[in-house]
């Protein structure tokens, strides 16, 4: 084999490793069939751009509320969109916290949000220092007090 070939089988093995250990990096995460909460599955998520997945229903209670992205450059969507993927604080508790320098690539998607209750502002979400993205997702019955 002449040195030409050797040196671009070298690079084709080097970009393939590059290629294969980026995409594993990256996670796909599912609620409730994998974690029984959206905290649980963030709390599992690596700081990259995993995804999370919630199945069509209405959650409620600890760790689907007062929910922390932890810093963490993530994808929070739900599996069909906003009319079957509800988030509902019951009034007792703030929705999602997204804070410290999060950039627009952490998105929020097709999630609806609602009776959220905070005696501060950021009922349904309380950014700071953050710019996350939101895709078509609903507010409904949210207060801040």
């Amino acid at each position: 084999m002449s040195q030409q070939k050797s040196f671009a089988l070298t690079i084709a093995l080097y970009l393939l490793f590059f290629v294969l250990t980026s995409v594993a990096r990256c996670a796909v995460l599912h609620v409730p069939s994998e974690y029984g909460t959206i905290q649980a599955a963030i709390d599992a998520a690596a700081n990259y751009d995993d995804t999370i997945i919630i199945a069509d229903g209405i959650y409620t209670g600890a760790g689907n509320r007062n929910i922390d992205f932890l810093r963490k450059s993530i994808n929070l969507q739900s599996e069909n969109g906003p009319l079957t993927c509800i988030l509902d604080g019951e009034n007792q508790g703030p929705g999602i916290s997204i804070y410290s320098s999060l950039s627009s690539n952490s998105v929020i998607e097709g999630l609806t949000l609602r009776n959220f209750l905070t005696n501060t502002s950021g009922a349904a979400v309380g950014i700071r220092e953050s710019s996350p993205t939101f895709i078509n997702c609903r507010f409904t019955n949210n207060r801040a007090e």
